[in-house]
């Protein structure tokens, strides 16, 4: 049970210290099935993020007197579940197979996204600077691979339709 703010700002974080543990485990077997150079190129650039982030999210429980845990997130669990599902059913395929995987990270990254936004919050009432900083810095990564995915997904797109792929 969760009794005040507090805790459920340290549940929070948890939360989404397994989140990215768990993202950076799928974007390690993703980035094996890309054939667009570019698209691997990004996500083995976030994987690195991603490991700065949890060095961030490592701070931030140092920072509240806080042992660093894992709390298991269901809402990334379900966003990996169901983009292996749809990698599984376009495998046969390697340019609809990088936009499969282009969508479903992007899938992760708005996930993670509110989940930043609403720490950013809580550290904000807390008014602890430190924390605010690496929360925000972890936001912004975010933010900005999405913007990135949201930008190279459309030619990868149009790609996969020249060559065949129907679009009704």
């Amino acid at each position: 049970m969760l009794q005040n703010v507090n805790e459920l700002f340290l549940h929070d974080l948890a939360d989404m210290y397994d989140a990215e543990f768990q993202f950076l485990q799928a974007m390690h077997e993703m980035v094996q099935k890309v054939s667009e150079p570019k698209l691997q190129e990004m996500i083995n650039k976030h994987i690195q993020e991603t490991e700065q982030q949890i060095r961030n999210l490592d701070q931030v429980f140092g920072l509240l007197d806080a042992k660093p845990r894992r709390a298991e997130c269901d809402g990334a669990k379900g966003i990996i579940q169901e983009g292996q599902k749809t990698v599984l059913m376009a495998q046969d395929n390697p340019m609809l197979l990088d936009v499969v995987i282009a969508g479903a990270l992007d899938k992760s990254e708005h996930y993670e996204i509110a989940a930043y936004t609403q720490l950013v919050c809580f550290a904000q009432m807390l008014n602890n600077q430190e924390i605010l900083k690496l929360l925000q810095q972890n936001l912004q990564q975010e933010e900005k691979t999405s913007q990135a995915l949201e930008y190279f997904s459309p030619p990868m797109l149009q790609k996969s339709i020249a060559s065949g792929q129907q679009v009704r």
